[in-house]
């Protein structure tokens, strides 16, 4: 976990940390430091939502994991945002092909991909869309931990904010790994209408 301090060796207000984590993201980013930028700048958006509730949310964010989810025509991803006393302190994130799967049952398949091999569970677990079967993997998972996992679907508030916030990051994610083979169907997509074939081509061949 990093710590910082201001010069005078207190801990900075939630303003100076903001205006700290500005800079170093925009640093990290001129010298394409992507994971490291991508982090901070998480970090930056997390104080920036809770501002001034930062203290009150630190008490019902004491162990928990946000997801988010974003289904794109091409690939799908999925964020997790692991906060811990109110501070984001990792991320982790997963694309997959989109298959035209429901988001239920793509959360449902993740959940259990996910934390089943894991040994420390979170206390909580916040999702972007309620899941019929979100009792039973709930119990599944308490009963993997020793103690109460729990799984809750945020309609409003801060708890609502963070999952906009992992939403954000999920879609960030699969924009930037498929903006190439996207902008490539597209083109393909087009030339296969110039031609008038009557799907697009998948292979291309030139001759001098």
């Amino acid at each position: 976990r990093e710590t910082f301090l201001t010069r005078e060796g207190r801990e900075p207000s939630v303003g100076e940390l903001a205006d700290l984590l500005g800079v170093s993201s925009e640093e990290a980013a001129e010298a394409l430091e992507f994971e490291k930028a991508a982090a901070l700048r998480d970090r930056l958006r997390a104080i920036t939502l809770l501002g001034k509730r930062q203290k009150v949310v630190a008490g019902y964010l004491a162990d928990t994991d946000v997801l988010g989810l974003y289904m794109g025509e091409v690939r799908s991803g999925v964020a997790v945002l692991h906060f811990q006393e109110g501070e984001l302190t990792g991320r982790d994130l997963e694309v997959f092909p989109t298959a035209g799967e429901p988001a239920e049952e793509i959360l449902s398949a993740f959940l259990v991909q996910y934390y089943t091999p894991r040994g420390l569970l979170p206390r909580q677990i916040l999702l972007p869309e309620a899941m019929e079967g979100a009792a039973d993997l709930g119990r599944l998972l308490s009963h993997q931990a020793g103690r109460k996992v729990e799984l809750v679907t945020p309609q409003r508030g801060a708890k609502m904010d963070l999952i906009k916030l992992a939403n954000q990051n999920a879609a960030e994610e699969v924009e930037r790994a498929t903006t190439r083979e996207e902008r490539q169907n597209k083109l393909l997509e087009a030339l296969g209408r110039m031609l008038g074939l009557p799907q697009a081509p998948r292979r291309m061949e030139s001759y001098d």
